[in-house]
């Protein structure tokens, strides 16, 4: 089975399909693939690019990282907090505690 998410690539694929039989559906497929595949591998190029410049950053400047290490770690103290005090939480405790 396959899965076809909706979206503007998926209605030209079905489209082009629907006009022009499986074959002319096919291509259009193939090139909504070979489009997908171009823009991942900018990404990763991109991705890696900016690695190398944060990581040459924080190796000449160590008070950036920690820095860093301290922003991150009090965000996920405030969001564990928050979630604590949420509602969907304390109802998920209240169900398990039904269930046994």
């Amino acid at each position: 089975m396959l899965a076809l998410p909706p979206g503007p690539v998926a209605v030209t694929v079905i489209a082009s399909a629907l006009r022009g039989g499986v074959r002319h559906g096919l291509w259009a497929a193939a090139g909504a693939s070979v489009a997908d595949g171009v823009i991942a591998l900018g990404v990763l190029f991109a991705s890696s690019a900016l690695v190398v410049l944060v990581r040459s950053t924080l190796d000449h400047h160590p008070l950036i990282a920690l820095v860093g290490e301290i922003v991150v770690v009090a965000m996920l103290v405030t969001y564990a907090i928050r979630l604590a005090r949420s509602s969907v939480y304390q109802r998920s405790s209240e169900l398990r505690e039904e269930m046994g």
